[in-house]
This record gives C-alpha cells, sequence and structure tokens, in this order.
C-alpha cells in the first residue's frame, strides 16, 4: 500500500470512509480504493459466534439489557468494508490511477487457548485490463499478509482515539486457502 487517507468520518472508529492507494509493478496502472469501513464491537462473551453470543446480540438489538460479561468472556467484532462513492475522492482517484472495488466480512474472535481468529469473506475488482481469474488466483496469497497490518493499523487508531489498545501481530496465525 503506498497511502491509506482518511476522506470521511461518519463516526470514529466506528464508520470512516478511506482511501487507499497502491503501486503496481510497472505494466500495470496503480490502483485506488475508496471503501466505508465498518468496525463492531461486540459484546464479550465466553464463546463468540456461537447461537447463545447471537441470541444475545439479537437481544440487545432489541433494547433489552445484557448481563454483565464472565471472566471467561472474549473480545470479538466484524469489520465490513464497501466500496463507495464520495464528493471528496472522484472517481478517477490521484492521476495515474485506476479505481479498483473492494468489498469484504470479517468476524473476528479471541479464543480461550490466547489465539485469535479471523474469518474473511472478500470479493474485489482490480478494474483495468486485468482479467479476474488472474485476480482471484492471486488473492488468496495477497490477503494472509495485510492481517498484521491492519491489526498493528487498528491498535495504533484505538490508542490514538484513547480506547483500550488491541494486540498487535507480526504474523498471521493462519494463512488464507
Amino acid at each position: 500500500m503506498t497511502s491509506a487517507v482518511e476522506v470521511d468520518v461518519l463516526e470514529r472508529g466506528v464508520a470512516e470512509v478511506w482511501n487507499n492507494t497502491y503501486a503496481l509493478p510497472t505494466l500495470t496502472a496503480n490502483r485506488d480504493f475508496l471503501q466505508l469501513l465498518l468496525t463492531l464491537e461486540l459484546p464479550r462473551h465466553a464463546e463468540p459466534y456461537s447461537e447463545a453470543h447471537e441470541a444475545q446480540l439479537l437481544a440487545s438489538l432489541k433494547g433489552e439489557s445484557l448481563p454483565e460479561p464472565g471472566p471467561d468472556a472474549l473480545r470479538s467484532f466484524i469489520v465490513i468494508q464497501l466500496p463507495v462513492s464520495h464528493d471528496k475522492c472522484p472517481e478517477r482517484g490521484p492521476e495515474g490511477y485506476v479505481r479498483a472495488y473492494y468489498a469484504s466480512v470479517e468476524a473476528i474472535h479471541e479464543r480461550a487457548d490466547g489465539t485469535t481468529e479471523w474469518r474473511m469473506f472478500l470479493q474485489s475488482d482490480a478494474s483495468g485490463r486485468v482479467p479476474l481469474f488472474f485476480q482471484e488466483m492471486a488473492m488468496p496469497s495477497k490477503t494472509a499478509p495485510d492481517v498484521p497490518c491492519y491489526i498493528n493499523w487498528k491498535a495504533k487508531k484505538n490508542e490514538e482515539a484513547g480506547r483500550v489498545p488491541t494486540a498487535t501481530s507480526t504474523a498471521p496465525t493462519h494463512t488464507a486457502s
């Protein structure tokens, strides 16, 4: 990634619009992505993403009060990225860049053994003249190395905002397949 520029903030740490640029090899035009980044922290639960956790989430959405998390409650959150349009960042992006598109839903949670589980579902289109089958072939090997980058970036943003710092990472615990 060449740069990540915050374009707009709907709610700091929850809903932000970002423009990310990437410098690619000389035979390929550089790309920029304009996306809405939603980060949703979920209530702590002993079994994140279980049916019991889902029931707790649904109850909270109905306005019901949540029980205090127990000592074995684990953190979890969802990250959703969607391509968007924005007046502050026109379609052609910075000069010489091709607007590309990326959407993902990521479910991250702590595990009882001290590790983190990260599930990611994504779709992207680099646009331009890169055939889609080449993009799909390369995606798994390019996704796993981004995990530590995101964790470290999020930890820095949390610290800047005065929120409880998250763990940092230097390598993914699982690779994409």
